[in-house]
C-alpha cells in the first residue's frame, strides 16, 4: 500500500482523474520468452544492433533513432518498431485500469498494453476510444460509444506504423515536429490538463517534452488543478520542489498505486457512472438521490457566492515567498501545504466537525479568536479542507455577504439530508447577516454549523449579539 492523497482518491472516484502514462508504467509487460519490453538504453542497443552495426551506442536514444530512419527509410525503420512491441501483453496489474473510471487516458507509449487490458476485460467500467491524429472522427466514435474513455497515443502507436503522415515520435525530427498532423489532437489533452487532474505514472515530468505537450508545469498564472507523480524512491528535495507547483508525489511504482486503490475504492464506487449523482456540479455527490434535480439558483449560489470545498477544488498557485511575507491569494497554500499547521486546528476539527450528531445543536457557532496576524485566516481555510475533502462533509466557504443567505442552504439540505458547515472570515462584516441565518436555521430545522475567525478587539466591540 502507498500514500495516497485524500483529493486524489476522490478524483478517481468521481471520474475526474487523467492517467498519463510514460515508459514505466508499461515495465513488466508480459512477453512468452519472458523478455523485458525494450525501453531507454535498452531500445537503443536494439536499434543500433539491427540498423548501425552495434555503432553509436554511446549516443541518446533521440538521436540513434533518427540516424536509423535516415539509413534504413522510415518505413522499414518503423516496421521493426511494430516487431519489436507487437508481442508484449498486459501484466496483471495492468488489468486494474479498466476495474475504475477515468475522465480520460494518455500515453507517450507505441505499445498496445493499455488497449489489451480492456480488450480481455470482461467486466471493463468503460470502453476505450482511441485517438492518433487529427481527422480520425474521435469525436463521432466517442458519441456512439456506451460509457466512453478517450485514450490519447500521444506520440504514435504501433498499430498505425505504416501511416508515415503520423510518425512515430522516437527520432530529433519526430520531436522536432510532433504536433503535425496532431495539433488539434494535443489542444484537446492541453484543455483536458486545465479542468482536471492529471497523474503521471512511468514518466519524468520534468522532460521538457512533456512540458511541451500539456503546458510549462511551473508557471504560476496557470489556473489547473493539483496534479501527482507516482515515482518510486523519489526524493524528499523533488517532493517539495513539485509541490511547490502543485504536482504532488506519490512513493510508489504503478503497480503499487493500482494496487492501492483497489483495495481503497470499493468496487460499488467505482462502477457508479458519473452521471448518477448529477454530473459535473460539485455538490451533487452529497445527494441522497440520484439524478436529484436542485433550483436554479443554487448553481449561482456555488458558482458566486460561496466556495464549496472539495477535493476537485482548483486555485490560482500561491508563491511561497508571497505567502511567507504575509500575501494569500486563495486556496493555493492549502492545495500546496505551505502553512504551518497549528495545534488548535486539530481542536476545531475534533470539536466542530467530528462531533457526534446527538451532541449538537440545530444551529451552532464555532469562534476562532486571536490576535491580527496570528493565523486565523489559512487554519480556517485548513479547517474547511479537512472538512470537505478528508472527511466529506459538506463545507463551504462565503465569498461575499450573499453566501450567508438561507435559501441557497435549505434547498442544498433538501438534497443532501446532511448538516452543513459553513465556514466565515471577519465574522464583524457580516454579524447582521449571520445572526439573521442561524435563526432562520433554528426555526427552519436546518442543520447547520458556522465556524467563524476574527480578531479579539473586533468580536468585543462588534460581535455581542452572536
Amino acid at each position: 500500500m502507498v500514500d495516497i492523497a485524500p483529493a486524489l482518491i476522490d478524483a478517481i472516484k468521481e471520474q475526474r482523474a487523467v492517467l498519463f502514462l510514460g515508459a514505466g508504467a508499461s515495465r513488466n509487460a508480459k512477453h512468452s520468452k519472458g523478455d523485458q519490453i525494450p525501453q531507454g538504453e535498452h531500445l537503443r542497443d536494439l536499434i543500433c544492433n539491427k540498423f548501425l552495426g552495434g555503432k553509436l551506442k554511446e549516443k541518446p536514444l533521440n538521436a540513434v533513432a533518427a540516424i536509423a530512419a535516415n539509413e534504413a527509410g522510415l518505413a522499414s525503420f518503423q516496421d521493426y518498431i511494430h516487431e519489436l512491441f507487437m508481442p508484449f501483453q498486459p501484466a496483471d496489474f495492468h488489468l486494474l485500469i479498466p476495474q475504475f473510471r477515468w475522465r480520460a487516458i494518455a500515453t507517450t507509449n507505441f505499445d498496445l498494453i493499455v488497449e489489451r487490458a480492456y480488450a480481455s476485460a470482461r467486466n471493463r467500467l468503460q470502453n476505450l476510444v482511441k485517438t492518433v491524429k487529427d481527422g480520425d472522427s474521435f469525436d463521432t466514435r466517442l458519441n456512439r460509444e456506451t460509457n466512453p474513455v478517450g485514450f490519447y497515443k500521444l506520440h504514435g502507436c504501433i498499430d498505425f506504423h505504416t501511416d508515415l503522415s503520423i510518425p512515430l515520435i522516437l527520432g530529433n525530427e519526430q520531436y522536432a515536429s510532433y504536433e503535425v498532423n496532431r495539433l488539434r489532437f494535443y489542444n484537446r489533452f492541453r484543455d483536458l490538463g486545465l479542468e482536471y487532474p492529471v497523474m503521471f505514472a512511468g514518466y519524468s515530468i520534468s522532460d521538457p517534452h512533456v512540458q511541451r505537450i500539456l503546458f510549462d508545469l511551473t508557471d504560476p498564472s496557470i489556473k489547473r488543478p493539483p496534479f501527482y507523480l507516482i515515482s518510486p524512491g523519489i526524493s524528499g528535495a523533488e517532493a517539495r520542489y513539485w509541490a511547490s507547483h502543485r504536482v504532488f508525489a506519490v512513493d510508489g511504482t504503478f503497480e503499487d498505486f493500482l494496487r492501492t486503490i483497489e483495495q481503497t475504492i470499493p468496487a460499488l464506487a467505482r462502477a457508479l457512472p458519473i452521471s448518477i449523482g448529477g454530473g459535473e456540479l460539485s455538490i451533487r455527490r452529497h445527494y441522497r438521490v440520484a439524478q436529484a434535480t436542485e433550483a436554479s439558483f443554487v448553481a449561482s449560489y456555488l458558482a458566486t457566492d460561496v466556495t464549496h470545498v472539495h477535493s476537485g477544488l482548483v486555485a490560482p498557485r500561491q508563491d511561497p515567498g508571497e505567502f511567507y511575507r504575509g500575501y494569500d491569494n486563495g486556496w493555493g497554500c492549502i492545495l500546496q501545504n505551505l502553512e504551518a499547521r497549528r495545534s488548535f486546528s486539530d481542536s476545531v476539527l475534533v470539536d466542530a466537525i467530528l462531533l457526534a450528531e446527538e451532541n449538537r445543536r440545530m444551529a451552532e457557532l464555532f469562534m476562532l479568536k486571536g490576535p491580527a496576524g496570528n493565523g486565523k485566516t489559512v487554519s480556517l481555510k485548513r479547517i474547511a479542507w479537512e472538512a470537505g475533502v478528508t472527511y466529506d462533509q459538506v463545507a463551504l466557504y462565503p465569498t461575499s455577504p450573499a453566501g450567508l443567505r438561507i435559501e441557497p442552504l435549505a434547498e442544498i439540505y433538501r438534497l443532501t439530508g446532511k448538516r452543513i458547515f459553513l465556514f466565515i472570515d471577519r465574522v464583524a462584516l457580516v454579524r447582521h447577516e449571520l445572526r439573521d441565518l442561524l435563526q432562520a436555521a433554528r426555526s427552519r430545522s436546518i442543520p447547520l454549523s458556522v465556524i467563524g475567525a476574527e480578531r479579539d478587539n473586533e468580536w468585543n466591540i462588534y460581535c455581542e449579539q452572536l
